[in-house]
């Protein structure tokens, strides 16, 4: 029974890379900030995995976003049960108490899932900051203010 376990438990590993691009929106007081990469799921089919992220800070404070997050199998799982896509989006609210502590809301909801779960997720957290991003360097971006 252990290596039955530990088999399958190797089954569930993953190894994911992803190159990560962003920059400020100077103009309009935001910033975007996209991502690609591959995630390897074992013996499951391979996904391509993707992100996109757009901000806007209201006043010094107030900080809006809308995300994106997807899954896309990139050839053939066992099963045609195991070829999952997934695509979710949502928005970010963000509260900057101070330099160094920062309030959140944000939501991701299924916009197109094939062979995966629609759900709706909500978060709702703090985070404690020590950077050294510009303001406009996406969602840890540190001073100066606008």
């Amino acid at each position: 029974a252990g290596q039955k376990y530990m088999e399958k438990l190797a089954d569930e590993q993953e190894v994911a890379a992803a190159i990560h691009w962003g920059m400020p929106l100077k103009a309009w007081n935001g910033f975007i900030q996209l991502s690609n990469g591959y995630r390897n799921r074992g013996q499951l089919a391979g996904q391509a995995i993707l992100s996109a992220d757009l901000g806007f800070w209201l006043g010094s404070s107030v900080l809006v976003a809308g995300r994106y997050r997807g899954a896309i199998d990139v050839g053939r799982g066992p099963t045609p049960a195991d070829d999952v896509e997934e695509h979710l989006a949502g928005p970010v609210f963000l509260f900057r108490v101070d330099d160094r502590l920062d309030v959140f809301a944000s939501s991701l909801h299924t916009a197109i899932a094939r062979n995966a779960i629609h759900a709706d997720r909500f978060f709702v957290g703090f985070a404690f900051r020590k950077t050294a991003l510009d303001r406009l360097q996406g969602y840890l971006g540190g001073p100066p203010r606008p």
